[in-house]
């Protein structure tokens, strides 16, 4: 099942590699939600990896 999420950050340092960019992004809010399809024994507290592939469709600058 394919999900899809936003978030909203400020970019912190832009780093290049011949042709390839990498943005190092600080992003807010605090709390990331997720739907999930993975049944798992989690708990309150539980510290995680989230792993899982991307890919970027559109970045926009936030107007203030």
């Amino acid at each position: 099942m394919k999900k899809k999420f936003n978030l909203s950050g400020e970019i912190m340092e832009i780093l290049e590699d011949e042709d390839k960019y990498t943005l190092k992004v600080l992003c807010r809010p605090e709390y990331l939600m997720l739907a999930s399809d993975i049944e798992d024994d989690f708990y309150l507290g539980d510290k995680v990896i989230i792993e899982g592939d991307y890919k970027i469709t559109k970045i926009n600058r936030e107007i203030n």
